[in-house]
């Protein structure tokens, strides 16, 4: 006989709202391989804690990996092993779940308004976008961090809302080094708005 599925379908068909995803993924890395620890916390607002299965898509310009998680509170935590390398890691990666995804440290806000990199990928350089909304002047921080976590780049701004304002990170760290190939992540944040943007450094 059939399995009584409605534990599933009612937080979709019933309540309010659709999942909000924020990821958070760090390595650690020996000769043999990258162990990466995951962690999914669901983050909507008015809204129930959803159980549900996952895509989880692992990149590096070495290859590629794919599994199915289950989603079964609000914090879910696993720890994959990887070959050796810099990885990505995508949750939800097609958007079947139609949430919205913020990588970085779990205690931070969804990011607001619109990021945009132009090129992405690039090995020259970034040149982002930032929509910012709100009526004040705010200062800031912008950071980038490798997939590992670790800080690359960091510089203080100040911009006064609403408007667009442009960064450019020369894929440069703070010593004035070219960061190696890999996945690194833009954040920016300005009061309460927070951004984030994935971006792919190539050789």
């Amino acid at each position: 006989l059939g399995q009584d599925l409605t534990w599933f379908f009612h937080p979709w068909l019933e309540e309010p709202g659709h999942p909000v995803l924020v990821v958070d993924a760090r390595g650690a890395d020996d000769r043999t391989a990258t162990r990466l620890t995951v962690k999914v916390q669901q983050v909507q607002q008015d809204a129930p804690w959803y159980r549900m299965p996952v895509h989880v898509r692992y990149r590096s310009l070495e290859g590629e990996r794919q599994e199915v998680r289950w989603l079964k509170s609000e914090l879910t935590q696993w720890q994959v092993d990887l070959p050796p390398g810099t990885w990505d890691v995508q949750v939800d990666p097609d958007n079947w779940l139609l949430e919205r995804q913020s990588h970085g440290d779990l205690r931070s806000p969804l990011p607001a308004g619109e990021v945009t990199a132009v090129p992405n990928p690039s090995a020259t350089g970034f040149e982002l976008r930032f929509e910012v909304t709100g009526d004040s002047f705010r200062p800031g921080e912008f950071r980038v961090y490798d997939s590992a976590g670790r800080l690359v780049r960091s510089r203080e701004v100040a911009f006064r809302a609403p408007g667009t304002l442009s960064l450019f990170w020369d894929g440069r760290d703070d010593a004035g080094r070219r960061v190696p190939a890999g996945i690194y992540f833009a954040r920016l944040a300005l009061g309460e708005q927070v951004f984030s943007k994935r971006l792919v450094a190539l050789p």
